[in-house]
């Protein structure tokens, strides 16, 4: 799905996820379904920050994601890495705004947007996302506003739609969500809901 981030035939994406990762499905996909490259890392990518930062300029990678952990640690070490990229993807745990912030800070020079990105594995990735500004005031950066082709629902316990500001289960709906668990009905049952 388009209109999020820049996804056209220039991004060059820097794939570092696991396969067994849901992220593989967008450091493949979304370079290739739109022209763009894929480029793969190879393991190891990460036993060296340094090195890996400068794999990022060689291989003039644009556009990566990563989860919030590894992001922290190469930024503990290596302030400058993501500098030349455009855009980068963070998740999979809640964001500290702060560490976010230092970066924009170290990196005043940089075009790149930082962005939160959430979204169950059910999802096939992301379902939602947050371009964090430098200026960003919240402790805690928000999960974001839906991807295109993805419609959100806060509800209570019996679910029924909460008033805004009232506290609820967040519900995802859209073309990006799966259809089931295989051969898990009962799961399916509680997780999967009309």
């Amino acid at each position: 799905m388009q209109g999020y981030i820049p996804l056209d035939e220039h991004v060059r994406v820097g794939h570092i996820s696991n396969p067994s990762f849901d992220a593989i499905n967008f450091d493949i996909w979304a370079p290739l379904l739109n022209g763009g490259t894929c480029v793969v890392f190879a393991d190891g990518a990460f036993d060296d920050f340094r090195a890996f930062s400068a794999q990022l300029v060689d291989q003039n990678i644009n556009t990566l994601f990563m989860t919030v952990a590894l992001f922290n640690a190469i930024v503990a070490e290596q302030e400058q890495c993501f500098a030349g990229l455009s855009t980068l993807l963070i998740g999979g745990e809640q964001i500290n705004t702060q560490t976010v912030l230092k970066w924009y800070k170290n990196n005043p020079k940089s075009n790149c947007t930082i962005y939160n990105v959430y979204g169950p594995t059910e999802c096939a990735t992301f379902s939602l996302n947050y371009p964090i500004p430098r200026d960003e005031k919240a402790a805690n950066a928000p999960i974001g506003r839906p991807l295109p082709g993805t419609k959100l629902t806060v509800v209570d316990a019996d679910l029924q739609k909460v008033n805004d500001g009232q506290k609820g289960e967040l519900l995802i709906s859209g073309d990006a969500v799966a259809l089931g668990y295989h051969e898990r009905q009962e799961l399916n049952d509680q997780a999967f809901v009309k």
